[in-house]
């Protein structure tokens, strides 16, 4: 009976510690998200969401999305916070916090992990997420089989001159993000202080026109990063029914109708090309490439300003590497965040060698743990500027030109 006592008790202490690690590590890592938005800093916790991540009443990529505009572009400061109450339900831990802001009033927040400590859900405050119904929205496009749209470069990030109710403003477009964000400094609501989506008039580039449904958010932060002023972002789903060409030559970014881009390409004399197949990965196009003698599949973004690998390939991909750095990000919490970054010496898609790509290695297990976007990397700019590249999400095939 004794015997059978004290291993009763010590199954019970091995839960009671196990359960006493989980509150921990989620408490470290509710630290990382605050350190996270008062340095403005998405990757410091994009490992640590889950694949069906939720916030606002958005799941998956969008809910994400919005979080990493949220932390990127909020434009106040957590000056302390405070554990209000916890609760364990149904495998989850729920974590309720007072959050008190340096300009804002305090804002409640609550955060879920799940069994393998990723964050489920977090909300911060009433922040609203509307969503205009879709079928009162018409999406227009123009019935050019061309759009021919000028671009500057800031920082490798594309920056398109676009018109939204009758003003012109520079938005960055950013295929990775699968919605399109509106700048609240310039398009804000004041009945609508806590919205974040809205339906934002009309856009039109060089000779055309969309009518679509967007975020707002905060995005005077990433105006500070780049010293210009930023309209928003133009997400894949504004202009996914095109061909796109960005040619960095010219500083043009191409719109092309599928079934005209042999005449535009014979017309405006690209060629010759190489036809590389692809597949989508939700709303970002992928294709097969060779690095160290072993296939990845890769992400094409147009709003990423360097070359971005899963950090779980750095020791294999090490030979082909060159000029290795590594920084080390801590927060508040325990946990800490190593970024690498590095030359690649090599890599080969389709036979055609690319050398010397400025690349960097982060955690993306959030997109390898989801069946639907089972990518290794993505390729930014290092890659588009290197040669021509046209993208289609129609086809599913990209064309690099020689």
């Amino acid at each position: 009976m004794k015997r059978k006592f004290i291993v009763l008790l010590f199954v019970f202490l091995f839960f009671l510690l196990g359960h006493a690690q989980e509150l921990e590590i989620c408490r470290n890592r509710i630290d990382s998200v605050i350190e996270a938005i008062n340095k403005r800093n998405f990757e410091r916790v994009r490992s640590y969401l889950s694949p069906s991540f939720e916030m606002a009443g958005f799941k998956d990529e969008v809910a994400t999305s919005i979080l990493k505009h949220f932390i990127t572009g909020f434009g106040d400061t957590i000056v302390s916070y405070l554990e209000t109450d916890t609760m364990r339900a149904d495998s989850m831990l729920t974590f309720h916090y007072l959050l008190k802001f340096k300009k804002l009033s305090e804002r409640e927040a609550v955060f879920e992990c799940d069994t393998a400590n990723l964050f489920k859900r977090i909300e911060i405050g009433n922040m609203k997420v509307k969503v205009w119904d879709r079928r009162k929205i018409r999406i227009e496009y123009p019935h050019d089989s061309v759009l021919e749209i000028p671009f500057r470069l800031k920082k490798h990030l594309i920056l398109v001159p676009v018109r939204v109710n009758g003003k012109t403003y520079s938005f960055i477009l950013d295929t990775g993000s699968p919605v399109t964000v509106l700048n609240a400094k310039y398009f804000y609501d004041p009945s609508e202080k806590d919205a974040y989506i809205t339906n934002s008039g009309n856009f039109k580039g060089a000779t055309g026109r969309v009518s679509v449904n967007t975020y707002r958010m905060d995005l005077s932060h990433l105006e500070k990063t780049l010293k210009t002023e930023i309209g928003g972002l133009i997400g894949a789903a504004t202009i996914q029914s095109y061909d796109w060409l960005p040619d960095y030559r010219k500083k043009k970014f191409y719109l092309v109708r599928p079934s005209y881009t042999a005449s535009f390409l014979k017309a405006n004399r690209y060629g010759p090309y190489v036809k590389i197949p692809a597949e989508m990965q939700k709303h970002i196009l992928a294709v097969t490439v060779k690095a160290g003698g072993k296939f990845y599949k890769t992400g094409i973004d147009t709003g990423a300003q360097t070359d971005v690998w899963d950090e779980k390939y750095f020791a294999e991909l090490r030979p082909v590497l060159r000029g290795i750095r590594k920084n080390l990000l801590s927060g508040a919490g325990k946990d800490e965040m190593r970024i690498k970054s590095a030359r690649m010496k090599r890599m080969e898609i389709n036979g055609i060698v690319y050398k010397n790509l400025k690349t960097a290695f982060t955690d993306l297990s959030p997109f390898r743990k989801s069946a639907r976007m089972a990518i290794d990397g993505l390729l930014g700019y290092p890659f588009l500027h290197k040669r021509t590249v046209l993208i289609s999400p129609v086809r599913k095939e990209i064309l690099i030109f020689e």
